[in-house]
């Protein structure tokens, strides 16, 4: 049996696939034409149906859609992604890249269970270009041994080191936090993303 995660990506045929609420943009079409991928989301989906989200041309296109799971024709993981040939970079010299080019060497050797998300993750498997100079690079963390918080900021500075923002996401089952949160307001409560919906946890490793 498959599992789908949150942040994997999955394709399709056609627009005519997807379920939603309400109209659908005209925009959604059009992305869907030039590559019927989409990411999936957090959320409560009816049965047999998987939560993904279509984006668009820019940050402000994006689009939550329900495609049943016997619509998928491919699927790909974000630790899969992570690992995906460098052909479909548009611009290879843009700072992302070069990061990445570092750090995954490091999380191999170290056996770290982590995947890639975002921008870069969408213009690795689809080709279209999507990343910039100011792109984040976004990381998922799955089976991470749990850091305490100067650990955990010794690894984000390095991470953070060669050039782009790196934003971490901590996995716990479908429920994750963002690392970056952890160290600087675990004091307060870290903001935990649930299938529920978000809450602040004084304890997000053990959620």
């Amino acid at each position: 049996m498959v599992t789908y995660n949150v942040h994997d990506l999955v394709f399709f045929s056609d627009v005519t696939d997807l379920t939603y609420a309400g109209s659908c943009p005209d925009w959604v079409a059009t992305a869907v034409m030039r590559a019927p991928v989409g990411v999936i989301r957090r959320g409560q989906a009816p049965a047999g149906m998987l939560p993904i989200g279509i984006r668009g041309s820019n940050k402000s296109q994006r689009f939550g859609a329900y495609l049943p799971v016997t619509a998928v024709t491919d699927h790909l993981t974000s630790q899969e992604i992570r690992h995906f040939g460098r052909s479909n970079r548009q611009d290879k010299m843009l700072p992302i890249w070069q990061a990445l080019d570092q750090i995954n060497p490091y999380l191999d050797t170290h056996q770290y269970d982590w995947g890639l998300s975002g921008s870069a993750a969408y213009e690795l498997v689809t080709g279209i270009p999507t990343v910039n100079q100011n792109s984040d690079l976004d990381f998922i963390a799955f089976n991470q041994e749990q850091l305490t918080p100067p650990k955990a900021q010794h690894l984000l500075d390095w991470l953070n080191s060669f050039g782009p923002h790196a934003d971490v996401q901590i996995m716990r089952g479908q429920a994750g936090f963002s690392l970056e949160d952890y160290c600087y307001h675990h004091g307060q409560g870290v903001l935990v993303k649930s299938l529920q919906g978000p809450y602040l946890s004084a304890d997000p490793w053990n959620e």
